[in-house]
């Protein structure tokens, strides 16, 4: 199938104009040849990706993160990930990446981490205007906060993992992928009493304890590394042979 064909339907499912103004979504590289038969999808773009499509005879690899992102908009000495790009020129192989508009589409995701987590709730954190948006919530009841974050860190396969106790036995759950840093005050607003993400900032942390918001720290890469399945999925039904960068959390816990 020809790139550009394959992109216009990825885009259908989710939209760029979902995506943040600060993101870049979309086409990072155009692949030499055009004709698409082998991908490989990855969370980054980074030598293990690279590799598998070397040898794999893949010519795309579709990422979660943008190689050019915020400031690095272009190929300059500040780009810790230029030589990746660069190789991915020499040898054709094209880059595409979904970002921000993955997270919040219909069936992107937030709804994937939840179906992951066995909640599939519908209701969203964070909507914007067009019906859709970041994070899911909804009630589902635990015996307690530790249990949750155990099973939440199973389901997730992460090696490490940390909770905020702020007093409440969870009921009322949230979930983002990638960092909920600043989704604290959507989350009080609507009477959440757990949230699932990562990255929280101290003040963040101070914030939700004194709100009475528990907070589960599953792990940036965890909670998104999952979105290898949601491309391998939408590749398949158009007959591209998919492999998978199975990098795994390089945190270790102590």
């Amino acid at each position: 199938m020809n790139y550009k064909d394959l992109i216009k339907e990825f885009e259908k499912f989710a939209p760029l104009y979902l995506q943040e103004d600060f993101d870049n979504s979309g086409l990072q590289i155009s692949p030499l040849e055009e004709e698409v038969t082998k991908a490989v999808v990855s969370l980054n773009l980074d030598r293990h990706s690279l590799e598998l499509a070397r040898s794999r005879g893949a010519n795309m690899i579709f990422t979660h993160h943008p190689p050019f992102f915020l400031k690095h908009r272009n190929l300059n000495d500040d780009l810790f990930i230029k030589e990746f790009i660069k190789q991915a020129i020499r040898e054709g192989i094209g880059v595409y990446s979904a970002h921000t508009n993955l997270d919040a589409c219909k069936g992107g995701l937030s709804d994937y981490l939840g179906e992951i987590l066995g909640f599939n709730f519908s209701n969203i954190i964070l909507e914007n205007d067009r019906g859709c948006g970041y994070g899911r919530y909804g009630e589902k009841e635990f015996e307690s906060l530790p249990f949750l974050a155990n099973y939440v860190k199973e389901k997730l396969n992460s090696n490490s993992c940390y909770f905020v106790d702020a007093g409440v036995k969870p009921n009322k759950i949230g979930y983002i992928p990638g960092s909920g840093d600043d989704f604290i005050g959507e989350c009080i607003e609507k009477g959440i009493d757990t949230l699932i993400s990562s990255e929280f900032g101290e003040f963040e942390i101070f914030w939700a304890s004194e709100s009475k918001l528990n907070l589960i720290d599953v792990g940036h890469f965890p909670s998104e590394n999952i979105v290898v399945d949601i491309f391998k999925n939408f590749l398949e039904n158009f007959n591209i042979e998919v492999f998978v960068n199975k990098k795994k959390d390089i945190r270790i816990s102590i």
